[in-house]
């Protein structure tokens, strides 16, 4: 509804794709779904595992004298290589005062440094050749890739997902600038005229009036006898007395209001509030930037999702202020194509040609005030809203009733019957 908003849903979005893409890498590709290497080279190997085929190698040299298959069992180094690493490892031995195991390994060194480059053997082993053992290497991190990769689409769909959820929460409202205005229907004033009062005529004979009567003996044009013109709640005022007159003229009384009357119905509408759907509490606290309350209106058992409603920011005071001077009051009907909205402005922003012209679009703007009592129609929905607590913010040099330090309304939905 609002540049925070805005700003807050792709924040969220955001949020939501970092925590989804920690979790795959280290989650899933390090604590459930770790990588397991199996059949690695023996130059892959780590020191001490190394040193013990090594050993296991001088080992069965000592007890066999086949260096043939001493050298097979080495063919992943040189001659030359392989004379260091066993050099080393008997360096090592004699250091740690194994000079058996030292000895041992010694002969070994000797017996290849020795013998002729290519030595027959007794039993021929198919070896990896270089090119195998790089394809091999590459294969691991190919597969290393791939599940990073796997790792990362998972994260990305958590954060799709994550959006396309709070996209649901708020629906997009709709322009309703080429939509024709709405004529009020017309109203039949159905109330009763206000009874006229008459002065009583006199009927008794006198030496001015003559009354006539029939051949029945009945009197002709004779009227019946008025109430009082004291008792009539009208504005009748006696005659004054003629001038010079020593009559002093009597105090008029007031005139009595009518009396108090409901106004009537619309005569052509046919929608009336019906059951009760759910109530709603929404407080607003100065210094909440991004405050946006929604609520999911649910139906009857069985009936399901019908629409939302909320509240959040309309206008900030100023372009580098956060502090709210107007609310928005909205409601969503999800049988209909647009998200009704009543503004709540404060009186700084009902008085600020700037700020009243930001809001005019936004939907019917109010004056914030407790107890205040507003609704919202949709097409099968009825929100009404009352400000049950309410207060300005008074200090830090802004301008008087222009913020506000925190607004709660009470939010009643209802259904609409035909």
């Amino acid at each position: 509804m609002n540049g925070l908003t805005t700003n807050r849903h792709w924040l969220t979005l955001l949020t939501v794709f970092i925590a989804g893409l920690l979790v795959g890498l280290f989650v899933l590709g390090w604590g459930l779904f770790p990588v397991k290497w199996t059949n690695a080279n023996l130059r892959d190997l780590r020191e001490g595992a190394l040193n013990n085929y090594l050993s296991a190698v001088a080992d069965s040299f000592a007890a066999n004298g086949d260096l043939g298959l001493a050298q097979t069992r080495l063919n992943e180094w040189k001659p030359d290589e392989a004379g260091v690493l066993l050099d080393r490892l008997a360096a090592r031995y004699q250091a740690e005062n194994r000079g058996r195991q030292a000895q041992t390994v010694q002969a070994l060194v000797a017996a290849i440094r020795a013998a002729p480059a290519a030595a027959p053997t007794k039993q021929v082993t198919p070896t990896a050749s270089p090119a195998q053992g790089s394809i091999e290497s590459n294969s691991s991190l190919i597969t290393l890739l791939v599940l990073l990769l796997g790792v990362a689409i998972i994260g990305a769909g958590l954060g799709l997902l994550a959006w396309w959820i709070v996209s649901r929460r708020r629906p997009t409202p709709v322009l309703e600038a080429n939509l024709p205005p709405e004529e009020p229907l017309p109203v039949m004033d159905m109330r009763p005229a206000t009874p006229l009062a008459y002065d009583a005529v006199d009927e008794t004979d006198d030496d001015f009036t003559d009354d006539f009567v029939d051949d029945a003996g009945e009197e002709i044009g004779a009227y019946p006898q008025a109430a009082p013109a004291a008792n009539a709640a009208t504005g009748y005022r006696p005659a004054p007395p003629p001038p010079g007159s020593d009559i002093p003229i009597p105090p008029t009384a007031a005139p009595s209001p009518p009396a108090a009357r409901s106004e009537p119905q619309p005569a052509g509408s046919i929608l009336v509030p019906g059951k009760k759907l759910a109530e709603f509490e929404a407080t607003y606290h100065r210094g909440d930037t991004d405050y946006d309350e929604a609520f999911v209106v649910e139906g009857d058992a069985g009936a399901g999702y019908r629409g939302e409603c909320g509240m959040g920011i309309a206008a900030a005071l100023d372009r580098e202020s956060t502090q709210a001077t107007a609310l928005e009051v909205w409601l969503f009907d999800k049988s209909d194509i647009r998200t009704v909205t009543t503004v709540l402005a404060s009186q700084y922003a009902q008085q600020t040609p700037a700020l009243q012209a930001r809001l005019a679009d936004k939907g019917d703007n109010l004056l914030a005030a407790l107890n205040q009592v507003f609704t919202i129609e949709a097409k099968t929905l009825i929100l009404e809203g009352e400000i049950t607590d309410f207060a300005y913010h008074v200090g830090d040099g802004v301008e008087p009733n222009s913020v506000f330090e925190r607004v709660a309304i009470h939010l009643t939905v209802y259904a609409v019957e035909a």
